[in-house]
């Protein structure tokens, strides 16, 4: 870890001065040195001198690699006065503490910072190396054990921005200045340095009032005003330290890379991954001879995704050639050789078809993880895959014809050639005029630049949409217990209509520890295909008053629902509770956001539309206070009643007729409670339909609506049990059998004693 000894300038450095030195100190040689087989070092004596020359001796000794010898005469200077500083060289025991830790024990280092600033801020003293080493020197476990003594020293570094009295202090404010500009707006920047926000923060120097402006402004930030410290202060300094751990960079003057400043700004990202470049089929197809690209130039990566903050928070992080890691977008993973504009000569098309199978690749690894660049994943992996079919095409056609050079360029206007060589580093690339197939080297050339248009696309919406910089204090706040199911259902047109029901315990949304305030409850559902591509979205807001959250019922809201033709489909389902910032709800906009909870329902598939084949829909579970199908409303919870009146409604689609022109089928449906005792089977008639265990229909309609009426009530037992439902349809014409299961828990008696 860099200190405050690294930042000085080399001409600031302090020197020993031969003649002061000869002057006043006699050099002896330790046998302790020569004991331990070590080089010989000249220790000064330094009996009768004053504190500060042999401060300046010591320093002298950490400067020439020197520093176990340094450390008794610190000790000495810091036994006998802990908050020693001089005017030229600083605090003794941040050199102590220096040299302590490049003799390789750091933990000593570290409780010689500690002691030191504790005894200097019981003294109203301050100095800036002192502090600034203690503060770099914390780990999350130091900053929990000292949690007090760390806010109020890194308190004092930022308060005593604009008062540097040399380079060395200007240095260490510049720092802590540089980690927390990406958490400002450009306007707080510019109160808080002299230059641009733009300027390079080497360059950086401060007005007299930045460190009054900087501590106003971290108050602005702390959530609990009415605690004696500053709990965001708190979080940042735990970010900031693992961020140093994990995300250091020399070369910056944060001290932190890119991945670093972000980790500042929001904490740890919700989604990583690492495309690692390992894939067989991806190495060869892109590493052929005369590609001139190597592994190497396909640059370390990580992909980081704050999707609880917004849709456009994902971010692609690239090593550079200083080993650190900055933000690039995607077309910064692949190698600016693969895709240099060369014409359309053959060798172009050979290096533009790897190029084309890298993006393929690369693509595929940002669409798993993130929907925006599904799109283009899809563009590429058509053309990839029409290059590949049109190389077996050509293929087929040679071994036909016995000469695949009349083969190629055959075929409804399409023009092949063979790129490469080499056994198996032949590649077959086609082309068409009539039908607008661009070559490769055409492909990649429009790619690249409309990938370049959708990165900086990207950075905009980013820049748009994220703050810029989030607690994660709130997120440990109760979240929203939500009881969710959902149910297929085919449409007339043959697509899928999926109905999200969900509820919640009303007890869950009002206030604990004061007056229920009126409140807003959004409800977000995003479909997206099994490309990951957005198809469609849902939002409903209800307005919870005080009134509409009395008692211990539940709040159930209306069905949504989601269409889709797509063979895969996912849906993510996201709850907030928002105070309003208006006396009338009526007219009110959202305030903070109090509670959150997001759900997932993934890998749905569509309801079978084939028409000669029995499809069943999922079941709805629905309940009725007077066990009518009339007032029969969706019930999404997991847990239920014995005594409760439950309602299962499906619907059969592709029943086939008879010589008699009638569908026939048959349902049957069967019970089981699990107790401890194990499984418990009920079959019971259908009172609602008057059906049984197993009955039979017939009708004039291929689509048919049922219900099933089940009395839970001898299934009741002491203990909670599961319960499993299973209905299962035979279409008696046909023979073919479709079934579907629905399970909840049933709620034991002893629940109510």
């Amino acid at each position: 870890m860099a200190t405050a000894l690294d930042r000085f300038p080399s001409r600031l450095r302090p020197v020993a001065i031969a003649g002061l030195f000869l002057a006043t100190v006699c050099f002896s040689a330790p046998d302790v040195f020569a004991q331990r087989g070590m080089a010989q070092h000249q220790t000064p004596d330094v009996r009768g001198v004053s504190p500060e020359t042999q401060l300046a001796a010591a320093i002298n000794l950490v400067h020439s690699d020197q520093s176990d010898a340094s450390v008794p005469l610190l000790r000495g200077i810091v036994t006998d006065r802990a908050t020693y500083v001089s005017a030229t060289h600083g605090s003794a025991a941040y050199w102590l503490g220096t040299a302590l830790e490049r003799s390789g024990d750091s933990d000593a280092a570290y409780r010689t910072w500690r002691d030191a600033v504790r005894a200097m801020r019981d003294r109203n003293a301050f100095d800036i190396q002192l502090a600034d080493a203690f503060i770099q020197s914390l780990t999350p476990v130091r900053l929990r054990d000292d949690r007090s003594l760390a806010l109020t020293t890194y308190g004092s570094i930022i308060s005593s921005f604009g008062t540097a009295a040399s380079e060395t202090e200007r240095s260490i404010q510049r720092q802590y200045a540089a980690e927390l500009a990406p958490l400002m707006t450009q306007e707080h920047v510019s109160k808080m340095i002299n230059e641009s926000p733009d300027a390079d923060a080497e360059s950086w120097t401060f007005p007299p009032d930045a460190g009054d402006f900087v501590s106003a402004w971290w108050n602005q930030l702390d959530p609990m005003p009415v605690t004696a410290e500053n709990e965001r202060i708190e979080e940042h300094l735990g970010r900031r330290a693992y961020a140093l751990q994990e995300y250091g960079c020399d070369e910056r003057v944060s001290g932190l890379d890119d991945r670093g400043l972000v980790f500042l700004r929001f904490g740890a990202p919700g989604r990583t991954h690492v495309i690692d470049y390992q894939d067989p089929e991806f190495r060869r197809e892109v590493f052929r001879f005369g590609v001139s690209v190597t592994p190497r130039e396909f640059p370390d990566n990580e992909l980081w995704s704050y999707g609880s903050l917004s849709d456009a928070g994902y971010y692609i992080f690239t090593e550079n050639s200083d080993q650190c890691y900055e933000i690039s977008g995607a077309m910064d993973l692949l190698p600016s050789r693969l895709h240099q504009n060369r014409g359309d000569t053959e060798r172009a098309e050979n290096i533009s078809y790897s190029a084309l199978m890298a993006l393929r690749y690369i693509f595929s690894e940002l669409s798993l993880f993130h929907i925006d660049f599904a799109a283009a994943f899809n563009e590429i992996s058509s053309y990839a895959i029409f290059q590949e079919n049109q190389a077996l095409s050509v293929e087929a056609r040679s071994r036909l014809s016995g000469d695949r050079s009349n083969a190629e360029g055959e075929g409804a206007g399409m023009e092949s050639q063979t790129v490469g060589a080499g056994f198996g580093q032949t590649r077959t690339v086609s082309s068409s005029a009539n039908f607008g197939i661009e070559s490769p080297s055409g492909f990649i050339s429009s790619m690249v630049t409309s990938l370049n248009h959708q990165d900086n696309a990207a950075r905009h919406r980013r820049k748009n949409a994220m703050p810029r910089q989030a607690t994660e204090i709130f997120q440990q706040q109760e979240s929203i217990p939500v009881a969710l199911r959902t149910a297929r259902f085919l449409n007339t047109d043959g697509s899928t209509r999926t109905e999200i029901y969900w509820g919640i315990q009303k007890r869950h949304l009002r206030a604990e520890d004061k007056p229920q305030q009126p409140s807003v409850l959004t409800f977000d559902a995003v479909q997206y295909n099994g490309d990951l591509s957005a198809s469609g979205r849902a939002e409903r807001r209800h307005l919870l008053t005080a009134q509409s959250l009395n008692g211990n019922s539940i709040f159930v809201s209306p069905p949504v629902s989601v269409n889709s033709r797509s063979d895969l489909f996912h849906i993510g389902l996201q709850w907030s509770q928002f105070a309003v910032n208006s006396e009338d709800p009526n007219n009110a906009s959202l305030g903070d956001r109090v509670r959150y909870t997001t759900l997932r329902a993934d890998s749905l598939r569509p309801i079978d539309a084939t028409p000669n084949e029995v499809a069943m829909s999922d079941l709805r579970v629905m309940v009725s206070q007077t066990g009518s199908v009339s007032d029969a409303v969706a019930f999404p919870f997991s847990t239920i009643g014995p005594d409760t009146p439950l309602i299962l409604y499906f619907e059969l689609y592709h029943l086939t007729y008879d010589a008699d022109d009638r569908t026939r089928y048959k349902v049957a449906y069967e019970v089981e409670g699990r107790t401890q005792r194990g499984w418990t089977r009920v079959f019971r008639d259908d009172e609602v339909r008057r059906t049984s265990t197993e009955a039979e229909y017939s009708s004039t309609a291929r689509r048919t609506q049922e219900y099933i009426y089940l009395d839970l009530s001898k299934l009741r037992d002491k203990k909670n049990q599961d319960v499993r439902v299973t209905v299962r349809v035979t279409d008696t014409v046909t023979g073919a059998t479709t079934s579907r299961t629905t399970a909840f828990e049933l709620v034991g008696t002893d629940r109510f004693d």
